[in-house]
């Protein structure tokens, strides 16, 4: 059996290379081949070429799987693929941290299948995490120029609070469930969800399971700007459902969120910039 390793320089702002450093210092005896996932152009291809046996390691974040799978849409995958914690967020481990092994590897495969779709300006684009539309996609799309800026990781939860103190401009937005429309003023976050978390391990629809087939968006909204910068807290582990004053969460198959001012918006940590709406269909 052979070890495909595919690591991806670019996640975590160039750090993955230490994270896949240390793996490969801790197994010395294993039989792999290393390449770059992203000078791989034909990943159909390259699957094809594996033996049943040969078994793939993907060192990258929820970008990195992102594109993995987008690559691969309508090929049956036969090898085992493992994931390692090695981009930003990470957070599809983050949710299935209890399942990794004791090489801290996630198997991949149970989750490759039957996922959304997210339509974006005519672009239909699977997803394995989330949709983030809003001050989360303003935040990542900035934390991409800062970084480019410097070799420091970028802390996106800090970045958040400063966007929104300063910058940032709350939108009006519909939001159609299943067909039923929803309209809400002073929109902070419109994100749809097919996992827990998204961002920097934020646990934004605490009760979303995607074993269901359903998706999940959740709208912060009507806040004042300093009211809205003391509910980013309660956030991050889950207990703004609480709040039903200020946050909503609506789950269903079919959600077209649109914005009367457009917005950048991310696909599990890719940027798509100047979005006016975007649909998610199962």
């Amino acid at each position: 059996m052979l070890t495909y390793i595919l690591y991806n320089p670019l996640a975590a702002n160039g750090a993955s290379g230490e994270v896949l450093r240390r793996f490969l210092e801790s197994h010395k005896n294993l039989d792999y081949r290393l390449e770059s996932i992203i000078e791989i152009e034909d990943k159909i291809s390259f699957l094809k070429s594996l033996k049943k046996s040969d078994q793939i390691i993907i060192f990258g974040g929820d970008g990195t799987i992102n594109n993995f799978i987008n690559s691969t849409i309508g090929y049956n995958i036969k090898n085992d693929i493992f994931v390692c914690k090695a981009g930003t967020g990470n957070n599809l481990l983050k949710e299935y941290e209890n399942e990794l092994n004791k090489d801290g590897l996630l198997h991949l495969n149970p989750y490759l299948n039957n996922l959304p779709t997210v339509t974006v300006e005519n672009k239909n684009i699977k997803f394995i995490n989330n949709v983030g539309f809003g001050l989360d996609g303003y935040s990542y799309s900035e934390g991409i120029k800062k970084a480019s800026k410097t070799m420091k990781p970028v802390n996106y939860n800090s970045l958040m609070v400063n966007l929104l103190l300063f910058s940032y401009k709350p939108r009006n937005a519909k939001v159609i469930v299943d067909g039923v429309t929803h309209e809400y003023k002073r929109v902070w976050l419109c994100p749809t969800m097919l996992g827990k978390y998204y961002g920097n391990n934020i646990m934004i629809t605490p009760n979303q399971n995607r074993t269901t087939q359903k998706v999940s968006v959740c709208i912060f909204h009507k806040a004042p700007r300093l009211k809205a910068l003391s509910l980013l807290p309660i956030i991050q582990k889950g207990d703004h459902v609480k709040n039903n004053e200020y946050f909503e969460i609506l789950s269903g198959k079919n959600i077209t969120v649109e914005f009367n001012i457009p917005a950048d918006l991310e696909v599990d940590g890719e940027i798509y910039y100047d979005i006016s709406s975007y649909t998610v269909k199962y």
